[in-house]
């Protein structure tokens, strides 16, 4: 296999180009590291006002494995609620008794916010 060559424009000291996103950046990515704690999924899901009949798909897509399933509930999240929110997943959070969860996400959101 051919590889290609780095094309480099402009003067990348002063502009290295696209960096690894911070962890208070409201990112699938990110979320998940947030919640990987979080067994009870559904419960969240239900919280964040996801239809049950999309749980319930989500559920059967990933053959019940826990991890997979809120991975696939939070992608659903992210890209179908305009107003997702680390305010938003604390609220749910707390709704769920998640409190230090909520906590830590809410923290995340106040420094996203600066």
């Amino acid at each position: 296999m051919a590889t290609k060559p780095l094309l480099v424009s402009g003067n990348v000291e002063e502009n290295p180009g696209p960096g690894v996103a911070e962890p208070y950046h409201f990112t699938v990515k990110n979320i998940r590291r947030q919640i990987s704690s979080v067994v009870d999924w559904k419960d969240l899901g239900i919280e964040l006002d996801i239809d049950l009949a999309k749980l319930n798909e989500i559920e059967r897509n990933c053959q019940g494995k826990v991890g997979d399933c809120r991975i696939s509930m939070i992608d659903f999240w992210v890209n179908s609620d305009t107003s997702a929110s680390w305010n938003k997943l604390a609220a749910a959070l707390e709704a769920i008794s998640q409190n230090v969860k909520a906590k830590d996400v809410r923290e995340l959101g106040s420094k996203e916010d600066e």
